[in-house]
C-alpha cells in the first residue's frame, strides 16, 4: 500500500538497518504492513485522523504515528520502554501512535494475535499491569493489521 498521499507530514523513509534494531529491541518481528509504512515515511500526520473504538462507542483522533528516530513523545521504543518499564503496556506489543490525550495505539507481538491494532486507554489501566495482552482490559482491538486499519480510517473519515 502506498501510504505517502494518506499524509499531511511525511519523514525521510525508516532504513532497513534502523527497522531492524527496533525489532532486536522488542525481540519480535515487525508486521510486514507497518515496516512498508516506515520504509516510506518514519512516522507522520495523515491527513484522515478520526477512529472509531467500537469497544467503547467513542471516537478519537490519531495525532501522529511514532517513528524509528523519534523523541520521548515520538519515538516507537521510547514510548515502548517508558511504558513497559512502568508494567503499562503488555512485553509483546509495538507502540505506533498516539492521540492527543496520550493514549497509544499499539501493534500486538504476540503469537495468538500477531498484527492486530489496538487502542490502549491509559484511563482504564488495570492496577497490577502484567506481560500479556490478556492482562490488560484497556486494550481494545481496531483491525486486524495495520493496513486494515489505515483502509478503516479512511472509511470512517469519508463517512
Amino acid at each position: 500500500m502506498n501510504y505517502l498521499p494518506l499524509l499531511k507530514v511525511t519523514k525521510p523513509p525508516a532504513s532497513v538497518q534502523d527497522i531492524a534494531s527496533v525489532e532486536t529491541a522488542l525481540g519480535a518481528k515487525l508486521p510486514e504492513p507497518f515496516k512498508a509504512f516506515l520504509a516510506q515515511s518514519d512516522g507522520g500526520e495523515f491527513k484522515i485522523d478520526g477512529v472509531r473504538i467500537k469497544a467503547q462507542n467513542d471516537v478519537t483522533i490519531l495525532d501522529r504515528i511514532l517513528s524509528v528516530h523519534g523523541t520521548a513523545t515520538s519515538g516507537i521504543l521510547q514510548q515502548y520502554e517508558m511504558r513497559r518499564s512502568m508494567d503499562r503496556i503488555p512485553v509483546r506489543c509495538c507502540p505506533i501512535g498516539r492521540d492527543p490525550g496520550g493514549n497509544l495505539f499499539i501493534l500486538s507481538l504476540e503469537p495468538k494475535s500477531y498484527g492486530r491494532v489496538y487502542f490502549w486507554d491509559h484511563d482504564n489501566e488495570p492496577p497490577d499491569g502484567g506481560d500479556d495482552l490478556a492482562d490488560f482490559p484497556n486494550m481494545h482491538e481496531l483491525a486486524p493489521n495495520f493496513e486494515r486499519f489505515i483502509r478503516d480510517l479512511e472509511d470512517f473519515n469519508r463517512g
